[in-house]
């Protein structure tokens, strides 16, 4: 419970910085939509067509719904992807590396040299480059190092790549015309993965540094931040695709289920025959001896 309540006040943190430092940027824009909507410039307002919660999600700005709904659902977001971790009890210094990223991380983002996305469509000057070289070259420290060292979270990586696995078939079912961008967030969960073994100091406050940035990202750009394949909007799941997917699912789900089931028994299995061998050598006296 401790975890949650430190979580929420990251997330009305974010907010708050979000509230002083960031919405002048938005806010121009936000209020040239909303006056196209007083003044019934779409005919189909209210309905189908542009609504204020349409505008506020496009532009950025925090709606008191929007802000309150949003903290019990990044709760159950965070519990989800973090949820190894969050079942520990986690001193105050870890927390307040969380926030300190987040206060960081969030005024980064005001540097012009870090205004750069990692999408199929961007392109590139020698300082993103040099950036995204030193990002990735860390990155791929931290990995193997822990690949190597320490133990990482398997399950959680599994699940992770499962679920981006299924959204690209998915995709790639019904169309080619894939794109990518990877959020900060998306990024961050991944890389948590590999330091959840805190044996070593380093991996915990790192594993504060990609929690706190993780909540920014979910504060500042809702849940857009987990999105990493894009395709047209115009393109609707028909029948055969609905179908495909169903039998992949329910297929895989019994053969897993199957697989597991089997693990267990071979398991209860070797443990029942180690418990009689060892049953058997304590009924033998010392000297050998058995008495018929």
């Amino acid at each position: 419970m401790i975890n949650f309540l430190f979580i929420s006040s990251v997330y009305v943190l974010c907010e708050l910085i979000k509230t002083l430092s960031f919405n002048e940027r938005v806010w121009d824009q936000y209020d040239w939509c909303m006056k196209r909507i007083n003044n019934n410039e779409f005919p189909t307002c209210g309905m189908v067509g542009l609504t204020d919660e349409v505008c506020a999600n496009q532009w950025g700005v925090s709606t008191l719904s929007s802000f309150t709904y949003g903290l019990p659902i990044s709760l159950v977001i965070i519990h989800t992807l973090y949820g190894d971790v969050m079942k520990r009890f986690i001193n105050y210094p870890y927390w307040i590396v969380v926030h300190v990223s987040v206060v960081l991380f969030s005024y980064t983002q005001k540097i012009s040299e870090f205004n750069f996305s990692i999408d199929s469509d961007a392109s590139y000057n020698n300082t993103d480059i040099c950036i995204l070289l030193s990002i990735g070259i860390v990155s791929c420290c931290i990995i193997f190092r822990n690949l190597i060292f320490k133990n990482v979270s398997r399950d959680y990586l599994l699940m992770y790549g499962l679920m981006y696995m299924f959204i690209l078939v998915s995709f790639w079912t019904r169309t080619h015309e894939i794109k990518f961008h990877i959020h900060h967030s998306l990024l961050c969960t991944f890389l948590s993965y590999f330091v959840t073994d805190w044996s070593s100091k380093m991996n915990e406050y790192i594993h504060g540094i990609l929690l706190g940035i993780t909540i920014q990202g979910i504060s500042f750009y809702n849940f857009d931040e987990f999105h990493l394949f894009y395709i047209p909007y115009d393109i609707y799941p028909v029948m055969h695709h609905i179908t495909f997917l169903y039998i992949t699912l329910i297929l895989t789900s019994i053969a897993t289920f199957v697989y597991k089931k089997r693990r267990i028994y071979e398991e209860i299995s070797d443990t029942s025959s180690v418990n009689s061998g060892s049953e058997l050598l304590e009924s033998i006296p010392e000297n050998g001896e058995v008495n018929v």
